[in-house]
């Protein structure tokens, strides 16, 4: 009796932004910390503007966010209490990528935001880890700060890090096994990454890194303890300074205003002077109150004449008493100012090849007086590949939101990939242009490939004739592509293995002779399909030598048909299709094996998965028919109907033994 089985695949794609570690030549702020031991217990309960963990609760607070850097990752995340150091507790972070070789990371983080911590000379910064081995790229800690900016510190076993104008990066080379405690002056840190701080900065979360659990693909471990971010004590009373906003746009003939927040530190009561210098011709600039006793704020008036070109001005802000100076510079982008709104929604679209998406372009006018008139467009779209734009000219007054669509549609021909599509909204009037930008996804396989002996069994000494086809989507014959053949075995060893390239029909054929003791047995036959730009796509068929003692797999046909039978290659939304696959076996019996059916959106998004478990006896054909209904909200374009054969669930350890995969419409 067959057994069947339907699974609704949904699929929730999630993209996960971060900041970037690029690679580089040299590492930044290299540092070698030498061991040290935690003197006292910690806690979270701390006074505000200060920060104390040493996780003597566990994880109440942390939040745990598995990220990748590259294809998608599962990972086995452990974190519990362990008493591993001075008898207290600390923080085990365990992972274990699914793919080795494949980058990864695990993060924890702490949402220091309500704690009002303002990065202020002498803020202290105060860590510990632990690792028992060296079997991942980096592990540490990192601090977000709320201008956006990221700082990190990070012990380095493989590759060397460079700071970005986002991101700086202190990093360690330390011995394993052992508890090392590092103390950092956040100040000082962020200040020699990106000069003076524009502004109030404040840290807004604090996490954990374990990064590239691809070395060898079992379990990586690291513990965590002491993490203290404070003010540092005893210090002698000073102020601090800050520039609010570290920059700013303006027109010719336009004003702006800065703010220049004063402030103590410790119980200093001195008197501060603020001046200004480096004033760049054509500008004047004022202060509201030039000195006082802190805290105090100024406001810093520049005026721009009208005569100014386009470009970036700075002037200098000195802030000092008798013994220290704060210096900050007030920096001015120079240019004509765009006059209206611009959204693009949403940021991310997925579309399967022959189909289409579309993205919303919301505009209006950023005064309450005039008018502008803005054209649309957009660039940097994929061959194969077009866009319309509904309406394309728009007409922006008082303030009035307005809407316009900007449809592409996508071939066959178009290669999968992510595209990141420029969105421009253009003022007729005055020239200027108001650019965004959103990720084009093209998802799914461009071509098919099919592979089949000339026989399904030979006698050692035998020739064997492979021979398949190569073609796009819309049956259209793939000319000029690149074919790798290999054939393994039945003990897995590799017994030919070549290259071809396909004629103008779109195929290819190939040949070679069996040794004269050639094992007897299942031979397997894999092909995979290339050209340039474009997914590859592989095949796979099988033959015997002799008398197999191993099942022999190969599905000799896939199609598709309407529900009376009828063969059809498209479909509308809400029809029923039918994938019929026709299987033969020229070894032993297959026991208890499984056929599958994968019917795939566009998107290559299943949306349904049928497996009939079932006996092939040596030298039999089966034929089977799998039904799947298109939903009525159905997208049109080409979906995928794909058949596999497996000697038992996968779930338990089973293989596949053969596939084949075959297109339709639908419209």
């Amino acid at each position: 009796m067959l057994k069947a089985t339907i699974i609704t695949a949904i699929l929730l794609t999630s993209i996960l932004i971060q900041p970037n570690l690029s690679m580089a030549a040299e590492p930044h702020g290299q540092n070698v910390s030498t061991p040290k031991k935690v003197e006292t217990p910690k806690t979270k309960e701390t006074y505000r503007g200060a920060f104390s963990e040493g996780f003597e609760e566990g994880i109440k607070g942390w939040v745990s966010e598995p990220s990748w850097f590259g294809r998608t990752l599962r990972f086995e995340t452990v974190s519990k209490p362990s008493p591993v150091y001075d008898g207290k507790y600390s923080l085990l972070v365990t992972g274990k990528s699914s793919k080795p070789r494949q980058a990864s990371q695990i993060r924890w983080v702490c949402d220091l935001s309500d704690r009002s911590i303002r990065v202020e000379p002498n803020l202290r910064f105060t860590f510990a880890w632990r690792f028992p081995e060296k079997t991942f790229s980096h592990i540490g800690v990192f601090l977000t700060f709320s201008d956006g900016k990221v700082g990190y510190y990070i012990s380095s076993f493989y590759g060397t890090y460079s700071n970005t104008t986002r991101a700086y990066i202190y990093t360690y080379s330390e011995p394993e096994n052992i508890w090392l405690m590092h103390q950092r002056d956040i100040y000082n840190d962020y200040g020699g990454a990106f000069g003076s701080i524009g502004g109030e900065v404040n840290l807004v979360s604090v996490g954990l890194i374990l990064s590239d659990t691809y070395a060898t693909g079992t379990q990586q471990t690291v513990y965590y303890d002491t993490i203290e971010i404070a003010p540092e004590t005893g210090i002698s009373p000073s102020f601090a300074a800050y520039l609010d906003p570290a920059s700013q746009k303006v027109n010719p003939g336009g004003v702006v205003i800065f703010t220049i927040l004063v402030k103590p530190i410790g119980a200093y009561r001195g008197v501060v002077t603020a001046n200004l210098s480096n004033i760049p011709s054509g500008f004047t600039a004022s202060l509201s109150q030039d000195s006082g006793t802190p805290p105090f704020i100024s406001g810093l008036r520049v005026a721009v004449g009208s005569s100014v070109n386009p470009g970036t001005y700075r002037l200098l802000v000195a802030v000092s008493d008798r013994e220290n100076v704060r210096l900050m510079n007030a920096t001015l982008n120079v240019d004509m100012k765009v006059r209206f709104n611009f959204e693009v929604k949403p940021n991310t679209q997925i579309v399967g090849l022959g189909s289409s998406t579309s993205f919303k372009l919301s505009l209006s006018l950023a005064e309450p007086y005039g008018a502008a008139h803005v054209r649309l467009s957009a660039s940097g779209l994929p061959r194969n590949t077009s866009y319309t734009v509904n309406p394309e000219s728009l007409t922006l007054t008082n303030r009035t939101l307005l809407n316009s669509t900007l449809t592409i549609g996508v071939t066959v021909f178009a290669p999968p990939g992510n595209y990141p599509v420029q969105f421009t909204a253009t003022d007729v009037d005055q020239g200027l242009n108001s650019t965004l930008k959103a990720v084009l996804v093209i998802s799914g396989a461009s071509f098919t490939v099919d592979v089949a002996a000339d026989r399904p069994t030979y006698k050692q000494g035998d020739k064997v004739a492979l021979s398949g086809t190569v073609k796009y989507l819309e049956d259209l014959p793939v000319h000029g592509g690149t074919v790798s053949i290999q054939v393994l075995s039945p003990s897995g060893t590799t017994v030919h293995v070549t290259s071809t390239i396909t004629d103008i029909s779109g195929g290819y054929s190939d040949n070679f002779t069996l040794p004269k003791q050639a094992e007897v047995g299942t031979y397997n036959v894999y092909v995979t399909a290339s050209l340039p730009g474009y997914q590859e796509s592989q095949g796979q068929t099988t033959f015997t030598v002799g008398d197999s003692q191993t099942p022999s797999i190969t599905i000799l046909s896939l199609y598709l048909t309407d529900i009376a039978g009828h063969n059809r290659s498209s479909f509308t939304a809400g029809e029923t299709v039918i994938v019929r696959v026709v299987v033969h076996n020229g070894g032993a019996d297959l026991k208890d094996g499984m056929i599958w059916v994968e019917v795939d959106s566009p998107d290559g998004v299943p949306i349904s998965v049928t497996f009939i478990e079932l006996t092939i006896t040596r030298g039999s054909r089966v034929t089977l028919g799998v039904s799947t209904v298109l939903a009525a909200g159905s997208v049109t374009g080409y979906y995928f109907a794909n058949s596999y054969v497996s000697d038992r669930m996968i779930s338990q350890g089973g293989k596949f033994l053969a596939n084949a995969k075959t297109v339709f419409q639908v419209y």
